[in-house]
């Protein structure tokens, strides 16, 4: 495998979960996606013990969060906790 597979396939990953409005191409071992509510994603996973950039309060960068592309245990444990955060994030949307 080779970062370009790795980033692509953790970019793939990241555009089919609900709460993702964008994923940003790129061509480093980082990926900037875009959520609906990217300070409440942000706080849930570092909770999580899982340790992203926050980039809300850079211009223009509103709700965006800078994920690094890891190994595929790394990428798999990501997205497995995003699946989960974004599912309780969707789930007190509806219950409001």
């Amino acid at each position: 495998r080779n970062l370009w597979d790795d980033t692509r396939s953790e970019e793939v990953a990241l555009e089919d979960l609900p709460g993702v409005e964008a994923v940003f191409p790129s061509a480093s071992n980082f990926l900037l996606a875009e959520f609906s509510d990217g300070p409440q994603v942000f706080k849930a996973m570092w909770d999580r013990g899982i340790i992203l950039r926050d980039q809300n309060r850079q211009p223009t960068l509103a709700n965006c969060i800078r994920i690094t592309v890891g190994t595929q245990d790394e990428n798999d444990e990501l997205l497995a906790a995003l699946r989960e955060v974004l599912g309780a994030c969707a789930s007190l949307g509806e219950a409001k």
